[in-house]
């Protein structure tokens, strides 16, 4: 039998500090799979930080690749700054404080600067090979990106000089055009973006059927 749960730990501050709020929060699973009943619960944990916006993080068409229909390509640019950086570094070291803290143990951690590894390690059930590849490769998985949850390239806003659509979803550029996904946000906090983007389409389609 697979028993298995969501897990979801919020950022919060002992002392209630505000700014140290809605930055960063883990999600996971936790279960008895594929563990034996008399052995500890597996723990599996998902850190999802608050990437900040940046003006030289965006999407151009490539001047010189194109698809197979001869239309450019984007290209994207994103890189991660100092003070996401800095957020990075803060979650990790929280992360091992939650899970060491409540008598759990660690085996091993993994982001975008590089993995640690404590006690078995990474995956101890898999054979070497499968480890050292996992070891090998990690760096070019754990990019940005992987957790599918992007947003920006189309932002919203109040100026056309600095944003692509208006405050309804509406391009600038294109007035029957609505852009209504993901990417019309600056940025996505720390939770997935679906409801979010559902409750824009709908605005924008009122919108644009009050402006017909």
């Amino acid at each position: 039998m697979i028993l298995r749960g969501g897990v979801f730990i919020p950022r919060f501050d002992a002392r209630g500090n505000p700014a140290a709020r809605g930055d960063f929060d883990f999600q996971g699973m936790i279960g008895r799979s594929p563990v034996g009943q008399d052995e500890p619960a597996r723990l599996l944990f998902f850190g999802f930080g608050q990437m900040q916006p940046d003006a030289d993080n965006r999407i151009t068409l490539d001047s010189r690749r194109t698809d197979r229909w001869g239309i450019p390509i984007p290209h994207i640019v994103c890189r991660m700054q100092p003070e996401d950086k800095d957020l990075l570094a803060r979650q990790e070291e929280t992360f091992l404080e939650t899970v060491n803290g409540a008598g759990g143990e660690v085996e091993f951690l993994g982001s975008p600067r590089g993995i640690r590894e404590w006690g078995r390690g990474a995956y101890p059930e898999a054979d070497p090979l499968s480890r050292f590849l996992f070891r090998r490769f990690f760096a070019r998985v754990m990019v940005m990106g992987a957790a599918i949850h992007e947003s920006g390239g189309a932002r919203m806003g109040e100026d056309p000089a600095n944003s692509v659509l208006n405050g309804w979803g509406q391009c600038w550029d294109v007035l029957n055009l609505y852009v209504t996904d993901a990417s019309a946000f600056a940025g996505s906090g720390v939770s997935g973006t679906t409801l979010t983007v559902m409750a824009q389409t709908v605005r924008a389609c009122r919108h644009l059927a009050r402006s017909g």
